[in-house]
């Protein structure tokens, strides 16, 4: 008897761009669509001719369709041919208990001759009416074997999943492609429609206009997600909603070839889901040369010297130098920008200072080498609270780093000055040449723990702040758990140990804080140490010194009550 498969539909939930962790011009776009003039006569006699070498086979039916009184109507066999038009049809008896009222119908193009793989597969959903589902699609890439696969909706109502129900194959004898836009069920109840492009798949130079229609009454939200992605690479954009119409011109960062654009919608506050997949097909390197700005660029006169274009390469570090326009009221209250340097699934945040208007810093590309995806963001501040840091998009382009060494976790970051001289000569007071790396590691959480005095005040009433850091943390010899932690990373960083500033939670597991550690690697072994836990605790709102080495490599019974979320650059 065939098992029962279980697929769930994609669902995406939105992260904050940075979490301060505390606790104790476009070119017209052309489908490149293989339009051949073919006779009608020809092709169905193709087909015919097909069908004839073609051995019949039953379609495959698996266990699921018996529980729900599920029938294919059309194929009634597997391993035929047609000319270009795909048909599936089919009705379900019992629809009580249904999760969805779609049919999820997959198409696998099974040759190889496939741009990229995830081209090679088309999802479309189907509304299930009075029992009834039919599908009537072009196969999406012309000549050729296709798998489909048929899945119906689970009739669990704890879980949103499909199930597998029918699979065949079919061969198709024309040799034009065209590949539809095609919408998940979330898209197609809030009537999610391009105008523009007309195609799934288009080839497209520099800069892809994006247009289209979404009903405001179905749709609640007030803007539309996308994520470009392709090799390893990706960059977020957004565009908002007016009038349930919306535009927008993305820029094709990473080079020739195909960019794959996921279309996110919201279904709830803070809760992304997919709405459908576009594939863009980059025909030269100059998108590479856009700087994409936004309307803060505008609103505060900003002015960039440097870079002037994208797609520069540069050796570890890069610069940006510019103004913003000191006659606007809204600039008076900038007094730095944040820079976050992106490549892959790793990002760092940077800040840099903007004085008398004027800007002119560097900061690093620690991830090694490659394309790196750059934003200057503003600081949000009227909606800046205790735990979060919210911003503001300026601009975005992309950089080449041709260093080719990742140097993540040694080199200075935001809040982790090790290359400043106090910073250095204190570590080196701190340890000596006999010393192991476990030792000096041990010392430093030593000396963090001993020396840093918990800040109830700044606990319960200010939260995080934005000039938070090791320098900041030694000058006050106070702080909360981010400061310990910037202190302690950059102090075991200035010795040329490699460290992480960890974010998670602590605490009880029914009311857990926010919370930052440091991890470091010592004699060739990461270990954990907490020098906020270990400096004392707090009772009746004041901290009480009592320093314990429990929290330096700790037993696992001391990690209970830590939850690790990852790592902050």
């Amino acid at each position: 008897m065939s098992t029962k498969k279980v697929y769930s539909i994609l669902s995406i939930f939105v992260v904050c761009l940075l979490l301060a962790a505390c606790s104790p011009v476009p070119e017209e776009a052309v489908a490149p669509e293989r339009e051949i003039e073919q006779p009608l006569q020809e092709l169905e006699a193709a087909v015919v001719s097909k069908n004839e070498e073609l051995t019949e086979k039953y379609v495959e039916r698996y266990s699921y369709p018996d529980e729900i009184d599920a029938e294919l109507i059309q194929p009634t066999s597997s391993n035929y041919a047609v000319n270009g038009t795909l048909i599936v049809e089919g009705t379900i008896g019992n629809l009580e208990g249904l999760v969805t009222d779609y049919a999820w119908i997959q198409l696998h193009y099974m040759n190889d001759s496939i741009a990229i793989p995830t081209d090679a597969i088309q999802d479309q959903y189907v509304p299930i009416e009075d029992g009834k589902f039919k599908l009537e699609t072009q196969l999406f890439h012309g000549e050729g074997e296709y798998g489909i696969y048929v899945m119906l909706p689970a009739n669990d109502t704890t879980v949103e999943d499909y199930y597998d129900a029918f699979h065949f194959t079919v061969f198709n004898v024309n040799p034009a492609a065209h590949r539809e836009i095609t919408y998940t069920p979330l898209a197609m109840k809030a009537d999610l429609t391009f105008s523009e492009p007309a195609s799934g798949l288009l080839e497209a130079s520099e800069v892809v206009t994006l247009t289209g229609n979404i009903d405001p009454v179905a749709y609640e939200g007030k803007s539309l997600l996308f994520e470009l992605r392709k090799d390893g690479h990706y960059s977020i954009h957004q565009t908002v909603i007016e009038d349930g119409q919306f535009s927008i011109d993305i820029p094709l960062w990473y080079g020739q070839g195909i960019h794959e654009l996921l279309v996110f919608i919201s279904e709830e506050e803070d809760d992304l889901q997919l709405g459908t997949v576009l594939y863009l097909d980059s025909t030269d390197d100059s998108g590479l040369q856009t700087i994409q700005t936004h309307p803060a660029f505008l609103e505060h006169g900003f002015n960039l010297v440097s870079p002037q274009q994208g797609g520069d390469s540069t050796d570890l570090t890069y610069r940006i130098t510019g103004s913003i326009d000191k006659s606007l009221p809204v600039s008076a209250e900038v007094t730095n920008l944040w820079v976050s340097a992106s490549k892959g699934e790793d990002t760092s945040m940077s800040v840099i200072p903007v004085n008398d208007f004027q800007f002119d810093d560097e900061f690093y590309l620690r991830f090694g080498p490659g394309l790196y995806t750059v934003k200057i963001w503003l600081q949000d501040h009227e909606s800046t609270t205790m735990d979060l840091l919210f911003f503001t998009e300026v601009a975005d382009f992309v950089v080449n780093n041709t260093n080719p060494d990742d140097k993540r976790d040694l080199l200075p970051s935001r809040g982790i000055q090790s290359d400043a001289p106090e910073i250095i000569a204190l570590a080196n007071q701190l340890t000596n040449e006999g010393m192991t790396d476990y030792e000096k590691a041990k010392a430093i959480y030593e000396y963090t723990a001993k020396n840093v005095s918990y800040d109830v005040n700044k606990l319960k009433n200010i939260g995080n702040e934005w000039d938070d850091s090791a320098l900041k943390t030694l000058e006050l010899k106070s702080g909360i758990c981010v400061d310990y932690a910037y202190l302690a990373a950059a102090l075991l960083r200035a010795l040329g140990l490699e460290t992480r500033y960890i974010v998670g939670t602590a605490g009880p597991s029914f009311d857990p804080e926010n919370h930052a550690w440091v991890e470091v690697k010592a004699d060739g072994k990461w270990i954990m140490m907490d020098p906020t836990w270990g400096s004392g605790y707090i009772e009746h709102n004041k901290f009480v010194p009592a320093y314990t080495e429990d929290y330096f490599n700790p037993k696992p019974d001391k990690l209970k009550k830590h939850k690790r979320e990852g790592v902050e650059y």
